[in-house]
Parts: structure tokens; C-alpha cells; sequence
């Protein structure tokens, strides 16, 4: 049997009775075309959806002979086992290569039944818990729709990933909303932009110190994460990489980081505190932008820059110390810090932009 122009060619009438007892190729005539008992796999599904055929090659076939081919495929699912189902059919016949099917009745509607059932009980007993949840090695979205689908009826939302390989691809769990916690195997290098944007249901992730890259947007808008470790190999918070992450609370930046990219903590309300190490050179546009709930900065005397709305709008933000390393402070560095009643600037400071201190009404300003 073969694929071609997405069309299901079979060399003759024996090999398509072979194939008919594979159940996701079962097919049967009703008068407006063929189905199959069971949907097909994957491998076949997109070949359905473009109207794809059966053909048999053999001019001579009594198949032929009775019209009963070249008609549109039409699937009418019984039930759906995938790709798991599909290995063990093929497993069988390959036990029975060589012998003539033609002729083979197909099981009986009950004994399938018993078969379909208990190989879902194997398949259920297969499946590996972590914390409660239900584990799948995925490296996307796509592959996890395809595991879970597998196992249809006996596992349920929220999921466990576990990712290998050396890195995790740019969108692979983009605004998927069913995973609860993801795992990296020390394989794994980089964090790809958008990884798990919008992932609202993670709450836990795991970093191995072998990730040295994490890309633009990798977390953002991820909702349910409260706090998070960063590897110690990463050199920099990209942007928009953690924002708005309005669950985090507290976030550990390791002395690897030299740079907190534009927008890389931006509206995360709830963060609370943040302890900024001293491999820190620059604070980017709007770094922490929005982060209402931020109490206390401490600025280390390896920043030489603060960058433009870097804590804007911050109006939990109390006190904050700038060190004497820092050069400029950007346009609306500060811009509507409502809390902020004192700071101490240091000569250092040799450029103040445009509104830096806007609308910060309790604030005195002390030069030295």
C-alpha cells in the first residue's frame, strides 16, 4: 500500500484485504462512499481532509470489477485508540505476513469491543503520574494532542511535559492552557522565543543550569507561576520574557545576568520583591514597568544605566538607592511612582531625561 497525491493506492485485492485488518483502515461501502470504523491516524488525517481516495492498481480486481472503489473517504469514528492502536494492528500483521487475508472475517462487534477495552486498560496502566498529574514527553503542543489523544477518556487535563533534546522550540506551547508543569531534562540549552506565551494553567517549571539562553516573550502572560528560578547560565532577561506574569510574587535573578531587557517584568502586579545581583549593568525600557505590588528596589552598584519607564507606575514602590555607578536615568524612570517619598541621587548621575520623577507628589529629591 502507498500514498500518493493523496490517494490510497493498493497494489492489488489481496494487500487490500491485508490492510483491512488494520481497524483504522477498515473500509466499508455505503453507497456514498467509503469509512472507516475507526478515525485515522495522523499520518493519514491530513490526506482525509483533501478528499483523498482509494485506488487499486490491479486492472483485473474483483473490487474493481464491483465499482467499489474511487470514492471520497468518509470517516465515521467508532471509537478512537491512535496511533498506539494502530502500532499493535500492524504488530499483528506483520505476524501474518505471507498468508492469504483475503478471506479473514473480521472480529466480531463484541470481541472487539473486549479488545479495544482491554487495551485501553494496558494503555491507562501505562501512564506515568507525577504529583497527582498525568506525564507525557512532548517537544510541542501538536505532539501533546497527539499523546493525550492516545489515551482518550482516561486522562484529563492539567498535564506534566517533559521536554528533552537541546532546546525548546520558538511557539512549541504557545497559549496551550492544558499543561500544569513543565520539566527540562539537563539536555536542554534554550528556551525559545514565545515557548509557553499565554500557558495560564503553568504554575511550576524547572530550569536546569544547562539552559543559557531564555527568548523573547518565553513566559509571557504565563498567570498561574508564582515564583520561578532562573538558571545561573543566563546572561540575560530578554523582552517581555516574564511579563506579565500577574501571578509571580518573588523571582531569584542569578549573578549570570548582565542585562534586564525592555519589558522583561512588565506588568507583573503582584511581585513583590526583587533582588537585582551585581553582574547587573543595565535595566531596560519599562523592565519593571506597571509592577504595582514592587515595595523595595535595591539598585547594585554595577548598574550604569536605568533605562526609559524602567519603574514606572510602580506606586507600591517606597524607597529605592541609587548607587554611585549609575550615569543616566532614563525618560519616566520613575514617572508615577505615587509611593516614593524619598531618593538620594548621586553625582554620578551626570543625565536626568524628561519626566523621570513626573507625578511622584510625595517625593523629595536630595543631590549629593
Amino acid at each position: 500500500m502507498t500514498i500518493e497525491d493523496n490517494n490510497i493506492i493498493f497494489e492489488n485485492d489481496d494487500e487490500f484485504y491485508e490492510w483491512g485488518i488494520v481497524p483504522n483502515l477498515i473500509v466499508r461501502n455505503d453507497g456514498n462512499g467509503f469509512y472507516s470504523d475507526f478515525e485515522f491516524t495522523s499520518e493519514y488525517k491530513n490526506a482525509i481532509e483533501k478528499g483523498m481516495q482509494i485506488f487499486i492498481a490491479d486492472e483485473n480486481s474483483s473490487i474493481v470489477k464491483h465499482n467499489l472503489i474511487n470514492f471520497s473517504i468518509v470517516t465515521k469514528p467508532i471509537d478512537n485508540l491512535g496511533d498506539y492502536d494502530l502500532y499493535l494492528w500492524e504488530k499483528r500483521l506483520k505476524e501474518r505476513k505471507g498468508k492469504n487475508l483475503r478471506n479473514k472475517q473480521l472480529p466480531k462487534e463484541s470481541n472487539k469491543r473486549s479488545s479495544i477495552q482491554q487495551t485501553r486498560q494496558n494503555m491507562k496502566n501505562e501512564i506515568q503520574m507525577y504529583e497527582g498529574r498525568p506525564v507525557f514527553e512532548a517537544a510541542n503542543s501538536e505532539e501533546l494532542k497527539k499523546l493525550v489523544a492516545q489515551y482518550k477518556g482516561e486522562v484529563e487535563a492539567p498535564y506534566v511535559v517533559k521536554i528533552s533534546g537541546n532546546s525548546v522550540k520558538k511557539n512549541s506551547f504557545y497559549m496551550d492552557e492544558t499543561i500544569e508543569t513543565v520539566i527540562l531534562s539537563d539536555s536542554v540549552t534554550e528556551i525559545g522565543d514565545y515557548a509557553f506565551y499565554g500557558c495560564s494553567g503553568l504554575t511550576s517549571i524547572q530550569i536546569p543550569n544547562s539552559v543559557t539562553k531564555i527568548g523573547k516573550s518565553a513566559f509571557e502572560s504565563c498567570t498561574g507561576i508564582t515564583t520561578i528560578q532562573i538558571s545561573n547560565s543566563v546572561a540575560e532577561i530578554e523582552e517581555h520574557t516574564f511579563s506579565s506574569c500577574t501571578g509571580l510574587t518573588n523571582i531569584q535573578i542569578p549573578d549570570s545576568v548582565k542585562k534586564i531587557g525592555k519589558d522583561g517584568f512588565h506588568n507583573c502586579i503582584n511581585l513583590t520583591s526583587i533582588q537585582i545581583p551585581n553582574s547587573v549593568t543595565e535595566i531596560g525600557i519599562n523592565a519593571f514597568c506597571n509592577c504595582t505590588s514592587l515595595r523595595n528596589v535595591q539598585i547594585p552598584d554595577s548598574v550604569t544605566e536605568i533605562g526609559v519607564g524602567a519603574f514606572s507606575y510602580c506606586s507600591g514602590l517606597t524607597s529605592i538607592q541609587i548607587p554611585n555607578s549609575v550615569t543616566k536615568i532614563g525618560e519616566w524612570a520613575f514617572f508615577e511612582c505615587t509611593g516614593l517619598t524619598s531618593i538620594l541621587i548621586p553625582n554620578s548621575v551626570t543625565e536626568i531625561g524628561e519626566g523621570a520623577f513626573l507625578d511622584c507628589p510625595n517625593l523629595t529629591i536630595h543631590r549629593l
